[in-house]
């Protein structure tokens, strides 16, 4: 985190700053985490959703427009139909996040 805030502040920044800074992040976000006490399979699960919705759903669609060997498979409204579905899925993956 110490290089995310030197690259940030163009190495403006004193080490003594930014160890105290990244310190503090840390410990707000553990408080944070203790407070709202997640399930680690809830946490999973909200992470994998999304990723699982992207992987299944829209890298086949971006696989078949990048590729010239997948050309073949192009169908605008099939296309479309999948994209939708994989938008609407990670949407809803999405949202219970919130």
């Amino acid at each position: 985190m110490n290089r995310l805030l030197f690259y940030a502040t163009n190495q403006q920044i004193s080490p003594s700053s930014a160890n105290k800074i990244t310190a503090l992040i840390t410990f707000l976000v553990a408080w944070f985490v203790a407070y709202k006490n997640p399930s680690v399979l809830e946490i999973i699960e909200s992470i994998g959703g999304p990723i699982l919705a992207i992987i299944l759903y829209l890298m086949p669609l971006y696989a078949i427009y990048k590729f010239p060997q997948l050309h073949k498979y192009k169908n605008l409204w099939q296309n479309l139909l999948i994209l939708c579905f994989g938008l609407i899925t990670i949407s809803t993956a999405v949202y219970r996040l919130f």
